[in-house]
């Protein structure tokens, strides 16, 4: 099942990145199945090549975040409206991530990497992310923590939650994404 997901995921991953190539030559609305096709054909047919698993092992865990966001951006691209992060929420997303890391590195002496293997703590995580998303307008934080937590608890891929809602790639994008909207880009 496990790897089953992560072909999924790494499909979608990768009609991501050809939708983005795509896009360059053709349209949003055609390039989106002309990627998608490519990728999942890709992710297919080169699934024991050496590339696409080095792909998806520097990925991993790949959890639901990358894949749900990534979905998000192409559904985004052919019309349907997403509200925006603001910059304040990407700030305190940069920087409550940076602690995160920072304390699961152990150079701080608390450690919430290990909240995410406990059913209390992650319960009361789920229900605040669905309770930010529903007074922010932003849908895709509770899909990500519901299909997380799912995942979590169904034992698929990791068994720690913050491995399904998080990746560490996350963290150059919010930075980068941040840059972009106060210099005005």
């Amino acid at each position: 099942m496990n790897e089953r997901l992560t072909d999924v995921s790494l499909a979608l991953i990768l009609g991501w990145l050809c939708w983005g190539l795509v896009s360059l030559f053709v349209g949003g609305a055609l390039g989106l199945p002309v990627g998608l096709v490519l990728g999942a054909g890709a992710a297919i047919l080169l699934r024991q090549n050496m590339v696409v698993r080095g792909l998806a092992a520097l990925l991993e865990p790949i959890g639901i975040v990358l894949p749900l966001l990534m979905l998000r951006h192409m559904l985004g691209a052919v019309g349907v409206s997403f509200a925006p992060f603001g910059a304040l929420e990407l700030f305190a997303f940069i920087l409550f991530y940076s602690a995160f890391l920072i304390c699961t590195f152990e150079l701080m002496p608390f450690d919430p990497y290990r909240v995410g293997y406990r059913a209390l703590p992650v319960g009361g995580m789920v229900l605040a992310l669905c309770a930010y998303a529903a007074l922010s307008g932003h849908g895709i934080i509770a899909v990500i923590a519901v299909a997380g937590q799912a995942a979590w608890v169904l034992r698929i891929g990791s068994s720690n939650y913050f491995d399904h809602i998080l990746h560490v790639s996350l963290l150059p994008v919010a930075v980068v994404v941040l840059i972009a909207r106060m210099i005005g880009l």
